[in-house]
């Protein structure tokens, strides 16, 4: 009975937490003493649209002040709690702004903030407006919701919010400029621990700007266009290439990566120059051996790296050199001497299952994995647990099987009974 009862108060404080969990917390300080009586909020509550709502009015209902929403797409406790192994958190500016506030106000979980603050709009005759990043409102009943943007590319989520919390402090100095009275709220629209489909941001895997060539099963990345320099002039290929794939690894063993630009002259021409990248595969390990250049007039220059062995590692890995990538022909005759130069260049060949973005690698060398592990940590984990338990349960039944009740006992007013050795 007692282990029933204590599944039931476990099962009663999981619903409990996740209930808490679809809320959202808000965050309110005010520039000025603007509530005469304090409303304490207790801390493991969560307010519902209608609680909220009247917990607003009790701030507004005299001075009618300005509000100022700053929203995020998810917000959950976790975000205000965290720190880095500097023991700085996500939002130093807001600690500073907070510091200097008339009051403040932590709710753990509210169903739906916004919601609440829309029905100021009726009952109140507040005027919702949206920031526009240009103008701000100068008189009083407003409210001025502030969206938060959307996360860069390769920005983790500290860093978003270290991002906003800039722009947070920087907006409300602005309204502190053109008004005394100030409601400023800080809050999102849905829990980060609750995923929604319509929610989901698609992030690139390159930086905007940079130079992607993938073909069959050869991938070639760069910062920046590679720069060709053909004994006269450099030529920087920004214009986007034919790609063709020569697969002839059945044979000869490589394949080819072969970009093909159209360059126009300022004369009005236009001319062709083709690069042929050179992938030798051998015992496991492939390479990047050379690249054969061919001009506008089709005459062909072998171009070896300047390093002079050839860039590679073993196959499933990917090679990443911050430093600038050359690869040279020199002219025996000394009359054209040919460089092509390749800026924080990535390269890989032969598998392409899960390589990582650049600005994610650490090193000249960046191992990428064979494709998703069929067991994975949670899988792993989960079959552990199982097979303890299974051999505690295993156990305890074994010693309910092995209870024996005695098949003598003694008689009060008849004769003891004596077990032998023997017996």
């Amino acid at each position: 009975m007692g282990s029933i009862s204590y599944i039931l108060l476990n099962f009663l404080v999981l619903c409990y937490f996740g209930k808490v969990y679809c809320g959202v917390p808000v965050f309110i300080w005010e520039s000025s003493a603007i509530t005469e009586k304090e409303d304490v909020v207790p801390a493991l509550s969560q307010l519902d649209v209608d609680e909220f709502t009247n917990h607003l009015v009790k701030k507004i209902h005299i001075h009618k002040p300005l509000i100022v929403v700053f929203l995020e797409e998810t917000l959950s406790v976790e975000d205000f709690s965290w720190k880095d192994n500097r023991y700085k958190g996500s939002f130093p500016q807001l600690k500073n702004i907070s510091s200097m506030s008339a009051k403040l106000e932590f709710i753990p979980s509210v169903d739906d903030p916004m919601t609440s603050l829309r029905e100021l709009i009726v009952s109140h005759d507040y005027v919702w407006k949206k920031y526009d990043g240009v103008k701000l409102p100068i008189e009083s009943g407003i409210i001025l919701v502030v969206k938060m943007k959307d996360p860069l590319n390769f920005e983790d989520r500290p860093q978003m919010l270290r991002r906003h919390d800039g722009n947070i402090a920087e907006i409300y100095s602005q309204l502190l400029a053109k008004h005394s009275r100030i409601i400023a709220i800080f809050t999102g629209k849905q829990s980060s621990w609750v995923e929604f489909e319509s929610n989901r941001v698609k992030r690139q895997l390159f930086p905007e700007g940079s130079y992607n060539f993938l073909v069959g099963d050869i991938l070639l990345h760069t910062l920046s266009p590679p720069v060709l320099y053909d004994g006269i002039n450099n030529i920087t290929l920004s214009s986007i290439p034919v790609l063709v794939y020569d697969n002839r690894s059945t044979t000869t063993r490589f394949s080819r990566m072969i970009l093909k630009y159209t360059l126009n002259n300022s004369d009005g021409s236009s001319g062709k120059i083709v690069l042929r990248l050179k992938f030798p595969k051998n015992e496991g390990r492939w390479s990047l051996s050379e690249i054969e250049y061919e001009d506008n007039s089709g005459k062909s220059f072998h171009l070896l790296p300047a390093m002079n062995y050839p860039l590679g590692e073993e196959i499933g890995s990917a090679v990443h050199s911050t430093t600038p990538v050359i690869f040279q022909y020199t002219d025996p005759n000394g009359i054209r001497n040919i460089s092509l130069v390749f800026n924080d260049m990535l390269v890989e060949a032969y598998n392409l299952s899960g390589f990582y973005p650049p600005t994610l690698l650490s090193g000249k060398r960046a191992t990428t994995s064979q494709g998703p592990p069929y067991f994975t940590e949670a899988i792993w984990s989960g079959l552990i647990v199982t097979f303890i338990l299974g051999i505690i349960l295993a156990w305890g039944i074994t010693m309910l099987l092995d209870i024996r009740t005695m098949d003598r006992f003694d008689d009060p007013k008849g004769k003891t009974i004596s077990v032998s050795a023997i017996e």
